[in-house]
């Protein structure tokens, strides 16, 4: 809009002069200039439904990894670290099969109303599809990621009212930091994406992927509570493990 604004503001000074020399052209400049207006709204609309997820307002892939790219270049130039995180709701699937795909659509947009307020201005929050989310968070560090997962968790422990009946939904999120673990956007991604498995298929709230020191090119899982003593399996094991039950729910998850 700031765009539109400007350009309104440029325009200001001709209609003036316009006025001062022929008051008739002024209603023909006007109609330009609202043509101009309706026009950029429009684009501007488009854009933003372009970027953004139509359920619930947040940031889609395609803005997600804009804003990724642009977090990773910044903490690179600044030598800073930069957490990604993926999570998945725990028990989405049985709430939109009892109560229907609307109480779902409703459970979805207040986590993520929920999620946001406890965030940082710089942080993204993004609906990437069906109950997933992921985040990237500038400036942040391993323990600043623990305690960004913990004010999730914390935001979302009070049950929401859906269809007169009030629900429980919990979260299961993975957590990977630049340059700690990987710098590259897929791969740090990915580490997320396998801790989030693990938390779900160990009933965590969020866990870290870490490095083995001993295999450099291995990557293996750590609890949250316990990140640099107690190793868990590797991650692709982690991913195979609960892959083929995950794409069963997943396609069972309404496209919204």
């Amino acid at each position: 809009t700031w765009i539109i604004t400007a350009v309104l503001a440029a325009m200001s000074p001709v209609v003036i002069v316009l006025a001062q020399q022929n008051l008739a052209l002024v209603p023909l400049l006007s109609v330009s200039l609202a043509a101009v207006t309706v026009s950029g709204m429009i684009a501007l609309r488009r854009e933003h439904q372009a970027l953004h997820d139509t359920l619930t307002g947040l940031p889609n892939r395609s803005l997600f990894a804009r804003r990724a790219s642009v977090a990773l270049t910044d903490s690179r130039n600044k030598s800073t670290s930069v957490a990604f995180m993926v999570m998945d709701l725990d028990g989405f699937k049985q709430i939109n099969d009892t109560l229907g795909h609307h109480n779902g659509d409703t459970l979805l947009m207040e986590v993520s109303t929920r999620i946001s307020k406890v965030l940082r201005g710089a942080d993204t929050i993004a609906r990437i599809g069906g109950d997933e989310f992921s985040f990237v968070l500038p400036g942040t560090t391993q323990d600043q990621a623990r305690g960004i997962a913990e004010r999730i968790k914390l935001a979302m422990s009070e049950p929401i009212k859906l269809g007169g009946e009030e629900v429980q939904v919990g979260g299961s999120i993975g957590i990977a930091v630049s340059p700690d673990h990987a710098t590259d956007i897929e791969d740090l991604i990915e580490l997320a994406d396998a801790a989030m498995y693990f938390a779900k298929k160990n009933h965590l709230d969020y866990s870290f992927c870490a490095v083995d020191a001993n295999k450099p090119a291995a990557v293996i899982l750590a609890s949250a509570s316990q990140a640099t003593t107690d190793l868990a399996t590797p991650a692709s094991q982690a991913m195979a493990d609960l892959a083929a039950d995950e794409d069963r729910r997943k396609s069972e998850l309404p496209a919204s």
